[in-house]
């Protein structure tokens, strides 16, 4: 898998859920299902906030979101 389909599929995730993610949960549902690594897709998650196409946020645990998203529910 190249780091770009992994980009597209942390994004798709992220929409599909409308609300903020844990990047470790997301890091190790989509490293199994694609075949990679969870820290690979962890380094990638961090790459694509460095570029400003996702942001982490805290709130009492560290989550990532979309920019400009309209205030998501955390994950239950």
């Amino acid at each position: 898998m190249g780091d770009e389909e992994i980009q597209q599929k942390v994004l798709e995730r992220l929409q599909a859920a409308k609300k903020r993610q844990k990047p470790g949960d997301l890091a190790k549902s989509i490293g199994e299902e694609m075949g990679v690594s969870k820290g690979d897709v962890k380094n990638i998650i961090k790459n694509m906030a460095k570029q400003g196409q996702l942001i982490f946020t805290y709130y009492g645990s560290s989550f990532i979101e979309l920019p400009g998203a309209d205030k998501p529910q955390e994950e239950a």
